[in-house]
């Protein structure tokens, strides 16, 4: 039985890119998610943040690094967890630590409109084309996807 994965959140930092010695792809990012809520009075509460340490692999890693940048907000979908407990060498205290091995990256459209630059970004490092509303004002259909090898 495989376990998925499914994680929302914020890019903490742009993803770094590197190459196995036989070549292949391997990015490595950070996506916090937080449990934000309105309290009674109708105020934003930042709730438990979790932090989940996602790697992703071949063609996967590449689109990542030319698309994705610090901010975004992303759905990251794994197979692979792990999680790790260290105690911190700065200060002693017990931390945890999720990994995940993604088998899919997609942009929130919850926060980017279709015409945003991330994904005018996408469509130039695809070479899709990049989506434009048509002279009705209707919504461009979804963003080109590639297939994967």
């Amino acid at each position: 039985m495989t376990t998925t994965l499914t994680i929302t959140g914020n890019l903490a930092a742009d993803p770094e890119l590197r190459y196995t010695p036989t070549g292949t792809a391997v990015a490595k990012f950070v996506v916090i998610s937080n449990d934000r809520h309105r309290d009674p009075a109708g105020q934003w509460v930042d709730g438990r943040r979790t932090d989940v340490r996602v790697t992703a692999w071949d063609t996967l890693a590449e689109n990542v690094t030319e698309s994705l940048s610090t901010g975004t907000r992303v759905t990251v979908t794994g197979r692979r967890i792990e999680a790790h407990a260290f105690t911190s060498q700065h200060d002693g205290t017990l931390h945890a630590s999720l990994e995940l091995t993604a088998d899919d990256v997609q942009v929130s459209l919850r926060r980017y409109a279709p015409g945003s630059e991330v994904l005018h970004r996408h469509a130039a490092t695809t070479g899709a084309d990049a989506p434009e509303d048509d002279e009705t004002g209707a919504a461009p259909g979804p963003a080109p996807q590639r297939d994967a090898p």
